[in-house]
C-alpha cells in the first residue's frame, strides 16, 4: 500500500461513524441522544447501553434494533416496546449488522436514573432526590414533547413528580437525557455503595468509588459490597444529604454489560481516569495502543467529555476498548459575533449555549466573551439536526485566522470543492494532509479527494488569513486517531474470506476487532466482508495456531459493471469486456448458500461487482459475484502499453490488451503498473473511457513477509511465475505442500509465502498446493459432471481439466480435487487416465488419527495399518523409511497431508503404505 493511502485508511476507518452527526439521524454529537454508529463491532451476538434516539422499533448508538420479538423491561416491570421512550437510558441485547446498521433486539431494559419530587429549581438545573439534574437546551427530552426544546419551556416547578434518565457527569450531577413530569410517583435513587456505616447506613455515589452524595438508613441486601449497584426507594424526600429507605427498599441491580469476551458498546460521559483507564455511565474501560479514536485524537482526551467506547469485556468486567468516540467533532475557530447568553455565531453559523457545566467556558480572566474575540468552539448537533450546541468555548490569543471541521456532506474534487456544515469551501491551491497524534504528512489533492466519502469524512479547513468564507482555505486536513505502521512482527496476507467469526484468510483466523477496515477504498466494518471477497490483510499471526491479529483489512474487487454477455454452457459472464468463470459449489453467489451457476440467473443489463483471481486463460476465475444495483463501472488490470491518451489494459502482467482506454495515467504509472479505471458506461468494441485513473499499491515493501494466493499464470515456471499478478520466485530451499516440485504446472491452485525482495517479488519459503486431495482408483458413476472413486463423489466443472477426455465407467484415473465451499464436496481440478493397477491410492488432509490403533481418517474414509504396513516420508527425490510411531508423530489433524496406498481396491483392508510427502 503507498504511504498516501496507508496514511488515509485509518482516517476513513476512524470517521465511519460520524457520518451520522451530519444527518441527524444516529451519529455524532455530543447531545445525550446517544447518536453514534457500532464501529467495527461485527454481527452477532451484542450488548448496547446507550439513549434511544428514534423509534419504529428502538434505535441506540446509531444501531436501529426491530423489537418486535423482544422481551422489554423498563424499571424492571414487563412493558412493551410503545412504552419506549425518546430519551431513555436503555441495555439492549441482541444481534446487529454495522453495515446496515440494523439489529434485532432479544431484550431491552430501561431503568431510570431518579425518581422524585423537584426540591429546587436553578439555571437549566432542578433537583431531584438531592441530586442536581442538569438539563441541556435542544438535548434533553423534556415531557415526551416535540415541541418542548428548553428548560424554560418545560416550566418545571418545586414539588413536580418527574422521572429521570441520563448519564452521571463529571461533576457529582446528573447530565439528563430525559426528563417527564408524573402525576404520581415513587421516590427512587440508584447508585454505588461507596460506604458502610454504622446503625445500618450506607454511602451512595452516582459513579464509582465517587464521594457520597447521600447517606441512606437501610439494610443492603446479601451480596452488596462497596462498589456494588443498588436501587433505593423511600416514602420520602431526602433531608440533609440523608433518606431512610422502606423495608426491603435496597435492591441489588445488575449493572454488568455482559460476559467475558462479549462486545459491548456504552456511551456517557468520562467521569474519573485517564486515556488509559476511565469511567464512563459507570463502566470501566481500558484502552491500549490499538484503540482507535474517532472524531479527534488520543491527546483531546479528557474527564468531562462524552464518549462511546466498544470492545469486549475482559475478565474483570471492564471494556477493553477497540475504538473511542468522541461525540463533539465539529469544531470551529473564527471571530465571534452576535453574543449573547444563550448563543454567538463563528463563521456565519449560530452555536447555541447551554449553562454550566454542559458548555464549557474557557474564559480570559473570567471576562464575559465579547463580539470581535477569537473562540474555538466544539461542538454537536442537537436533537434538532439545524442546530449546533456548544460543548465547549475557548476564548483564545487575538488571530488572523479561522478554522472549520466538521463531517463532509458534498464533495466535487474536479472543482476542488468540500461542503462542510452547509458550508461550500473552496480547496484551490491549499496544502493537503493527514495528521496522527505526533506526526502529519502531506498527501496530493487526488489522494486526499479520493479518500473523502460523503456524509463518513469528517475534514478539518484552515484559512490563513481569513478575510471571506468564500475564499479558498489555506489547508484540508483528516485527523486520524491512531497510526498503523507496519512493524518488523507484521505480515500480509492475500486471498480470499473463507469463513466469518473474525475472518479467514489462507487458512489462518485473523481477529478484527481493532482492525480498520476498507472494502473498495470506503471506510467499512467486519460485517461489510463477504465470503469469497479477496483481500490483502495486514497484521500478525501464528503459524503454529494458524491466528492472527489484523491492523488493516482491504477488500477490492476486481470488476464491477453491467453484465454484458452471459453463457450458461461455459458458466461465464462478461462484465467491462472481461470473461468472468464462475465454478459451480465455489464461487460464492450473490452471498447466498444457492453455490450453481444455473441457480443465481445472471441477466444481461443486471450490474454486478466481481472477486476473484487472474487465471490462465486470459480471464477471471470468480471467488464472489454478487448483484449490486448500485455498482459503477471499473475494472483493475496492468497496463501492457500506454499511447497517446490512451493505454492498454490486460489482466495479467505483461498479457495480451484486453481493453483498450481512453485516458490520462496518473503520475508513476508505466507499463507493468497496476491501475484501476473507473468509466460512465461498459465497453463498447474493446474500448473504455475513462472517468478515471488510479494508480494501485504494491503488495507490501521490501523484507515484509507476505502470503498470496491465486491460479498461476501462462508463461511461468516452478522457479519463476506470477499468481494473482504477484511474481514469485523459489528457491532451493523452498518447501513445498500438498505435493512435490514435479507437481508444479500452470493454472493450478497455489498459495506462496515469503517476504518481499527490493524488486517486489516473493522469495518464496513455502508453496502450497490448494488441490492437495488425490485419489487414484477405478472410476463409477461417470457423467458430464461427475464421478464417483473410492465411493467419494467429485464434482466436474467447467474449469476442470480434464487430460484424456471423459474417463469411462471402469477405466482407472487419477483425480487431483479440493474441497467445495460446504467443506463436503469434491470439486475435480485435474483427472488423467491411468494404467490399469490393482492398487488404489488415496491422498488427503488427516481429520483423525490413533497411533495405538494405527488408523487414520482421510476425507471420511477410515484407514487401517497393520504390522506389514510401510511407513515413508518422501522428498523431492528421495524417500526414507520411518518407524509406524515416528510416522504418527509427524501427524498433525487437520494439517498433514498423508497418502495411502491399498494393494487391492478393497479399502476395508489395512493399506500396503501410508506416505507424508515433503516437497523440500
Amino acid at each position: 500500500m503507498s504511504g498516501i493511502k496507508r496514511t488515509a485508511f485509518a482516517a476513513l476507518a476512524m470517521v465511519t461513524s460520524l457520518s451520522l452527526a451530519a444527518c441527524g439521524g444516529g451519529g455524532g454529537g455530543d447531545n445525550g441522544n446517544g447518536n453514534g454508529n457500532g464501529g467495527n463491532q461485527t454481527s452477532g451476538a451484542t450488548v448496547s447501553k446507550g439513549v434511544v434516539t428514534g423509534l419504529g422499533s428502538v434505535v441506540v448508538n446509531g444501531i436501529r434494533f426491530n423489537t418486535d420479538t423482544a422481551s422489554v423491561k423498563i424499571d424492571d416491570n414487563p412493558s412493551t416496546q410503545d412504552q419506549l421512550k425518546i430519551g431513555m437510558v436503555v441495555k439492549v441485547r441482541g444481534s446487529s449488522d454495522d453495515a446496515t446498521n440494523l439489529g434485532t433486539a432479544t431484550q431491552v431494559e430501561a431503568n431510570d436514573a431518579l425518581e422524585g419530587t423537584i426540591s429546587a429549581v436553578g439555571a437549566n438545573t432542578i433537583t431531584v432526590m438531592g441530586q442536581t439534574v442538569r438539563i441541556e437546551d435542544n438535548v434533553t427530552r423534556l415531557s415526551d414533547d416535540n415541541g418542548v426544546k428548553t428548560f424554560a419551556g418545560a416550566a418545571f416547578a418545586v414539588d413536580q413528580v418527574v422521572e429521570v434518565h441520563g448519564f452521571a457527569d463529571d461533576n457529582g450531577g446528573l447530565r439528563a437525557t430525559r426528563v417527564t413530569k408524573k402525576a404520581t410517583g415513587e421516590f427512587e435513587i440508584k447508585g454505588f455503595v461507596v460506604s458502610t456505616g454504622a446503625a445500618g447506613t450506607f454511602g451512595l455515589s452516582l459513579v464509582p468509588g465517587g464521594a457520597s452524595v447521600l447517606t441512606v438508613t437501610g439494610t443492603l441486601p446479601a451480596g452488596a459490597v462497596p462498589g456494588s449497584f443498588v436501587e433505593v426507594k423511600s416514602n420520602l424526600a431526602p433531608v440533609g444529604g440523608a433518606i431512610t429507605a422502606v423495608a426491603n427498599g435496597v435492591k441489588l441491580e445488575d449493572n454488568a454489560l455482559g460476559a467475558v469476551n462479549e462486545k459491548v458498546e456504552v456511551e456517557g460521559i468520562v467521569t474519573t481516569g485517564n486515556v488509559e483507564s476511565f469511567t464512563v455511565n459507570g463502566q470501566r474501560v481500558i484502552t491500549s495502543s490499538a484503540t482507535l479514536f474517532e472524531g479527534g485524537l488520543k491527546t483531546d482526551f479528557a474527564v468531562g467529555v462524552k464518549v462511546e467506547a466498544e470492545g469486549p469485556l475482559n475478565a474483570a468486567g471492564a471494556i477493553v476498548a477497540t475504538k473511542i468516540s468522541f461525540r463533539s467533532n465539529i469544531k470551529i475557530e473564527g471571530k465571534a459575533s452576535n453574543v449573547t447568553a444563550t448563543s454567538l455565531q463563528v463563521l456565519g453559523k449560530t452555536v447555541l449555549i447551554n449553562p454550566a457545566p454542559m458548555t464549557r467556558l474557557d474564559l480570559v480572566d473570567s471576562a464575559p466573551i465579547a463580539n470581535g474575540d477569537q473562540v474555538e468552539v466544539r461542538a454537536f448537533v442537537g436533537s434538532d439536526p439545524t442546530s449546533l450546541v456548544a460543548s465547549r468555548i475557548r476564548v483564545r490569543n487575538p488571530d488572523t485566522r479561522a478554522f472549520l471541521q466538521g463531517p463532509v456532506t458534498a464533495v466535487n474534487s474536479a472543482a476542488g470543492t468540500l461542503t462542510i456544515l452547509g458550508t461550500t469551501v473552496s480547496t484551490s491551491g491549499a496544502q493537503f494532509r493527514t495528521s496522527f497524534d505526533s506526526t502529519e504528512s502531506a498527501v496530493s489533492p487526488a489522494a486526499f479527494f479520493a479518500q473523502i466519502k460523503p456524509n463518513v469524512t469528517v475534514v478539518k479547513v484552515k484559512w490563513d488569513p481569513f478575510n471571506a468564507i468564500t475564499d479558498p482555505v489555506k489547508e484540508a486536513e483528516i485527523e486520524i486517531g491512531k497510526t498503523l505502521s507496519a512493524s518488523g512482527d507484521d505480515s500480509i496476507s492475500k486471498g480470499v474470506v473463507t469463513a466469518k467469526g473474525s475472518v479467514f484468510v489462507n487458512g489462518v483466523r485473523f481477529h478484527t476487532g481493532g482492525a480498520a477496515i476498507l472494502v473498495d477504498g470506503v471506510p467499512a466494518v467486519e460485517d461489510n466482508l463477504k465470503v469469497g471477497m479477496v483481500v490483502k490483510v495486514r497484521g500478525t499471526m501464528d503459524d503454529s495456531t494458524r491466528t492472527g491479529t489484523a491492523t488493516l483489512v482491504e477488500a477490492n474487487n476486481a470488476l464491477e459493471g453491467t453484465i454484458q454477455a452471459v453463457n450458461p454452457a461455459n458458466g461465464t459472464i462478461t462484465v467491462m469486456g472481461q470473461t468472468v468463470r464462475i465454478e459451480d459449489n465455489v464461487t460464492r453467489l450473490n452471498d447466498d448458500s444457492a453455490q450453481l451457476f444455473a441457480g443465481a440467473n445472471f441477466a444481461v443489463g443486471e450490474k454486478v461487482e466481481v472477486h476473484g483471481f487472474m487465471d490462465d486463460n486470459g480471464g477471471l476465475r470468480a471467488t464472489r459475484v454478487a448483484r449490486n444495483a448500485e455498482a459503477e463501472h471499473e475494472v483493475k488490470g496492468f497496463v501492457v502499453s500506454i499511447g497517446s491518451g490512451s493505454f492498454g489494459l490486460s489482466l495479467t502482467p505483461g498479457g495480451a490488451a484486453t481493453l483498450t482506454v481512453t485516458g490520462s495515467l496518473p503520475a508513476g504509472a508505466v507499463v507493468g503498473s497496476i491501475v484501476e479505471v473507473k468509466a460512465n458506461a461498459a465497453p463498447l468494441g474493446g474500448s473504455v473511457t475513462a472517468t478515471r485513473v488510479e494508480l494501485e499499491d504494491r503488495l507490501g515493501v521490501a523484507n515484509e513477509k507476505v502470503e498470496v494466493e491465486g491460479i498461476v499464470m501462462k508463461g511461468g515456471t516452478v522457479d519463476s511465475f506470477t499468481v494473482n499478478g504477484q511474481k514469485v520466485i523459489t528457491t532451493p530451499t523452498t518447501i513445498f505442500e500438498g505435493g512435490l516440485r514435479a507437481d508444479f504446472v500452470e493454472g493450478m491452485k497455489v498459495e506462496a509465502e515469503g517476504p518481499l525482495n527490493a524488486a517486489g517479488v516473493i522469495v518464496a519459503v513455502k508453496v502450497s498446493f490448494r488441490s492437495n486431495i488425490r485419489i487414484e482408483a477405478d472410476a463409477s458413476a461417470v457423467t458430464a459432471s461427475g464421478l464417483t472413486l473410492l465411493g467419494k463423489t467429485v464434482v466436474i466443472n467447467g474449469f476442470t481439466r480434464l487430460d484424456d477426455g471423459l474417463p469411462a465407467n471402469g477405466q482407472r484415473v487419477e483425480v487431483r480435487a479440493f474441497l467445495a465451499n460446504d467443506g463436503t464436496t469434491l470439486i475435480a481440478s485435474r483427472i488423467r487416465a491411468r494404467s490399469a493397477d490393482a492398487g488404489t491410492f488415496l491422498q488427503g488432509p488427516v481429520a483423525a488419527q490413533n497411533a495405538l490403533n494405527g488408523t487414520l481418517t482421510i476425507l471420511g474414509v477410515p484407514v487401517s495399518t497393520n504390522a506389514s504396513t510401510e511407513f515413508r516420508v518422501s522428498f523431492d527425490s528421495t524417500d526414507t523409511p520411518v518407524t509406524p510411531a515416528q510416522f504418527f508423530a509427524k501427524v498433525t489433524t487437520g494439517v498433514t497431508v498423508v497418502k495411502v496406498r491399498w494393494a487391492s481396491g478393497d479399502t476395508g483392508l489395512p493399506v500396503q503404505q501410508a506416505e507424508i510427502q515433503l516437497g523440500n
